[in-house]
């Protein structure tokens, strides 16, 4: 059985075990490099691919406290310790030369890899790799950092061994597409813990450590011709112009940008943008007020092209007026800081601008414009995912909100997901979402976060018989252990007559409960999928993604 197991998959053309593999998973990629020489060997190359960035995509629990988050935090970095050991093991020999002089010693754990692990690297995160090199050092030679001297050494080793790897990587290294100087998920470890001076910031290791070598990398042996393909470039406010400028001379087809100035002149990073192609994908992020008429028509220019655009909330764009953004197809705008409410000034802009061609709207931030988000809608028919989310308990502008609905009534046939926020007068604008579910017919997801609907036993029966037929997911609809039975059994029932599908809708899980128990009697005659069952729908949320990590 295992010789005929063994003689039948090596018949499997190579690309087509490849195109599978694609459709795999990290942890299953790795069970299948186990089955055999022959699957590992075209396993290895794609698990060896994105090896930081399959540690930065693994999740951390949003419920459970700092010590849970630390908890995991903990473990990635470790996991970023082991990868370094793994590629310091593929270094040449004049490199391991440099360690030991640095009084990097006994490292060594085979002379020959097995694999040419570098070469096989795509996507780096620089941050990742600094954190994997303190990691290895510190759990490798036990420093307490009790003294200035001890914290002196340990950082010397680090710029010593995180300097030979970017080295490797840029001379081994066939084709990195995917090159990160940005890292949400450990940007607190980059806070300096250590008080090395008296002049010591929080942000020291950027500055003294980091970015000195970030500075050197473009002219690093091999890097003109592993970064010539580079597609995905992440930056923020601390990546130094010196590295910009000259990525800019080397890598002239990039499609995925974050772009964050920082507060300095805009116009002294404008280079990477106006030296690319074929930029399709960019995040704006930071201070984008002080700009040139040589800068803006830089912006002009790339936004004509632009498929995915994504802006900071806070700030404005660095353009004075647009006539249209000809191939959008998505547009963000995103505030993590709640208190600011300058996007009005973004979406005043945007109100004038035509989208012919957008699908995906998201919009995020502390205060609403419904009037202004109801002209951007107004602007295409082509919609298939609208998101909008705002502070609904500081907002009660029915007016507005009967703006924006009718807007999405009569510009949205092609609407496939819709989750947002309900004004808070539920009694008078429910009409208004039964217009929402008789015009968007091909409606599969609605998501609503507030509970309104339930506030009386009249609302959600009269809901059940207005569902559009495709819809699949009712979310955030947590139903009130009080709510009356009867009505969600009269829910049900009219959803029966309409519905196409399963549905998805949030009910509480108290065993015995009969809400419970009609859930389950409707799912046995195929209606509902309640949430017991583990149905996550939210990855349809995904319907548009962008590569890049957004921070």
């Amino acid at each position: 059985m295992e010789k005929k197991r063994n003689e039948t998959l090596p018949n499997l053309a190579t690309e087509t075990i490849v195109q599978i593999f694609k459709d795999l998973d990290f942890h299953s990629l790795h069970s299948c490099a186990l089955v055999n020489r022959y699957l590992c060997q075209v396993a290895i190359p794609m698990l060896w691919m994105e090896p930081f960035e399959n540690i930065y995509k693994e999740t951390i629990p949003l419920t459970g406290g700092r010590s849970l988050k630390n908890m995991y935090l903990t473990k990635s970095i470790k996991k970023l310790s082991l990868l370094v050991d793994t590629y310091i093991n593929c270094l040449p020999e004049e490199s391991k030369f440099k360690l030991t002089n640095a009084g990097i010693v006994g490292f060594y754990k085979t002379k020959y890899p097995n694999y040419d692990y570098p070469s096989f690297l795509q996507s780096l995160d620089i941050i990742s790799l600094f954190l994997g090199c303190r990691a290895w050092l510190g759990i490798r030679f036990k420093y307490k950092l009790a003294s200035s001297v001890e914290t002196s050494l340990l950082l010397h080793q680090i710029r010593i061994l995180f300097f030979e790897l970017c080295k490797l990587f840029m001379s081994q290294s066939m084709d990195i597409k995917g090159l990160y100087l940005i890292n949400k998920k450990f940007s607190e470890e980059l806070e300096c813990g250590e008080k090395c001076d008296d002049h010591c910031l929080k942000n020291c290791l950027i500055n003294r450590v980091i970015n000195p070598i970030v500075n050197q990398i473009p002219d690093l042996p091999g890097a003109s011709k592993c970064l010539t393909k580079l597609e995905c470039l992440g930056t923020d406010d601390n990546t130094p112009i010196e590295f910009l400028q000259k990525i800019s001379y080397s890598c002239k087809e990039i499609k995925n940008l974050i772009f964050a100035p920082g507060f300095v002149n805009i116009d002294d990073k404008i280079s990477i943008l106006s030296s690319q192609n074929h930029l399709k994908y960019l995040i704006l992020q930071g201070y984008l007020y002080d700009y040139s008429p040589e800068t803006r028509q830089v912006f002009e220019k790339i936004f004509k092209y632009l498929e995915w655009l994504t802006i900071d909330g806070r700030y404005i764009l660095p353009i004075k007026k647009l006539n249209s953004f000809e191939n959008l197809v998505a547009l963000e705008v995103v505030s993590k800081y709640q208190c600011y409410n300058q996007s009005y000034d973004i979406f005043k802009l945007l109100a004038d601008v035509e989208f012919p061609k957008l699908q995906y709207l998201l919009v995020d931030i502390g205060i609403s414009y419904f009037k202004l988000w109801s002209l951007i809608i107004s602007k295409t028919t082509n919609l298939k995912k609208i998101v909008l989310h705002w502070n609904h308990r500081l907002v009660q502008d029915y007016v507005g909100f009967v703006d924006l609905t009718s807007s999405i009534i009569n510009h949205c046939p092609n609407l496939i997901i819709l989750k947002m926020n309900w004004i808070n007068n539920y009694s008078e604008s429910i009409n208004y979402l039964l217009e929402i579910f008789k015009h968007c017919v091909k409606l599969e997801y609605f998501g609503i976060l507030n509970s309104g609907i339930f506030d009386e036993d009249y609302y959600l029966p009269l809901l059940g018989n207005n569902l559009p037929p495709n819809l699949r997911v009712l979310k955030h609809l947590n139903v009130p252990i009080y709510y009356s039975v009867e009505s969600l059994e009269l829910f049900f029932r009219s959803a029966s007559n309409r519905l196409n599908a399963p549905l998805n809708i949030d009910l509480n899980l108290f065993p015995g409960h009969e809400h419970s128990k009609i859930a389950q009697d409707y799912f046995f005659t195929g209606l509902t999928n309640p949430a017991f069952t583990k149905f996550d729908y939210d990855k349809r949320l995904d319907y548009y993604r962008c590569n890049l990590r957004y921070i």
